[in-house]
């Protein structure tokens, strides 16, 4: 079995500050991942998606 590194992955680690963060679709789990990824300051949260979002999201632009 491997051994798990810690100071490997963190080397391999990023802020989302400042990215472009985009989903697919924006259904209940697109919606929730936009909303969470909203204190972390992206630059931009863009969504793909067939249908309109509700107004309360496009406002978390």
């Amino acid at each position: 079995m491997q051994e798990f590194k810690v100071s490997q992955v963190a080397r391999n680690a990023f802020d989302l500050e400042g990215k472009v963060v985009g989903t697919i679709g924006a259904g209940r789990i697109g919606y929730r991942v936009l909303q969470r990824l909203k204190p972390f300051d992206c630059k931009e949260l863009l969504y793909y998606d067939y249908a309109a979002l509700p107004d309360d999201l496009v406002q978390l632009r």
